[in-house]
């Protein structure tokens, strides 16, 4: 579902019903090897690298049987590959994201600690973008905004890193 690569380490995820999230050793880019892996409910579909030590994952959630139930934002720590662990994690039932298929869709803005992606519910209830603030292995939503304003509405620039300047 989701694969990453820097230098001499990857990071790959697939499913059927539980998330193998895999640590890649590629030293020998003829004889890569599995350093690690966590099996967990749901799966990621597109990677991030948060510094060094983690790696930020979008995608949906899932029963141990493998149905899913939403959006899923996982914090995953990277630090020793042999034993990633899932930090933090944020859910929203019922939704999805454009993150999961167009990584364009996706910001992070390291100096602020803050991950922005838009957000959508089944229902068509929710439409907007999700913040998330990153720190010391914590994942909290800080704000939501708007993507798209009522016609006749004129544009108006937020201040990310204060969401109550939104009206």
């Amino acid at each position: 579902f989701a694969a990453r690569l820097f230098d001499d380490v990857g990071f790959a995820v697939t499913f059927r019903q539980i998330d193998p999230f895999y640590v890649l050793d590629l030293s020998d880019p003829t004889d890569p090897k599995v350093s690690g892996e966590l099996k967990i409910p749901g799966f990621s579909t597109y990677l991030h690298p948060i510094g060094d030590d983690y790696i930020l994952g979008v995608g949906q959630d899932a029963t141990e049987e493998g149905r899913t139930l939403g959006l899923k934002v996982s914090l995953f720590k990277v630090a020793d590959p042999a034993n990633p662990t899932e930090v933090a994690t944020w859910t929203m039932n019922n939704a999805s994201s454009p993150v999961e298929y167009d990584h364009r869709a996706f910001q992070y803005l390291p100096d602020e600690g803050l991950a922005i992606g838009p957000v959508s519910s089944y229902s068509g209830q929710t439409e907007g973008a999700a913040l998330l603030r990153i720190d010391d292995e914590t994942m909290t939503q800080v704000g939501t905004g708007s993507q798209v304003p009522e016609a006749g509405t004129a544009v108006r620039d937020c201040d990310a890193l204060d969401p109550n300047s939104c009206p």
